[in-house]
């Protein structure tokens, strides 16, 4: 339905009108746009869980885990509350070989979520990792080299964070 005449001759319309369709974008006076009236997940926040920042200059000349984060426990709450997870970072240094930066479950002695960087590719998201990971496990940031780089290759720079996709409707 169209915007009425009635609804320009006002500051704001009723909430009769907002039900009807009537108003599509017109002001909306305060409290008749209330939570019950708005599709499921209509309003999504992205919320970034910093995880600490990895340094520059670590050794990529050698395969193997050159640096772990500090941990994050993976609460029940949290895995309710959110409609997805994802992990993503970038990379402000890499000279050579390819890093792939891990979200890593301590408990279950797993990697959750993986990045795989190198010169061509420095910034990365995962796709939803949610349902990998378990309540009351904690999580931390690797920083892996897959695939050496020449003799004094060196990379970091970078802070991954998890990123909760939350839906506030």
């Amino acid at each position: 339905m169209p915007i009425r005449h009635e609804h320009l001759e006002k500051d704001s319309v009723e909430s009769e009108d907002i039900v009807s369709g009537a108003v599509t974008n017109e002001k909306v006076a305060v409290g008749t746009l209330t939570k019950d009236r708005l599709a499921a997940d209509t309003i999504r926040l992205e919320v970034a869980i910093p995880l600490g920042f990895i340094p520059t200059g670590l050794a990529t000349d050698s395969t193997g885990v050159k640096f772990e984060g500090k941990q994050y426990l993976v609460s029940a709450d949290l895995l309710s509350c959110a409609k997805a997870v994802y992990f993503e970072s970038d990379l402000q240094q890499l000279t050579g070989g390819t890093v792939s930066l891990e979200l890593y479950d301590y408990t279950a002695a797993a990697v959750r979520a993986s990045l795989s960087l190198s010169a061509t590719t420095m910034r990365s998201r995962s796709a939803d990792v949610k349902a990998s990971l378990v309540a009351g496990n904690p999580v931390g940031v690797r920083f892996n080299v897959t695939a050496a780089g020449a003799a004094g290759s060196v990379g970091g720079g970078c802070s991954p964070v998890p990123v909760l996709v939350l839906g506030a409707s």
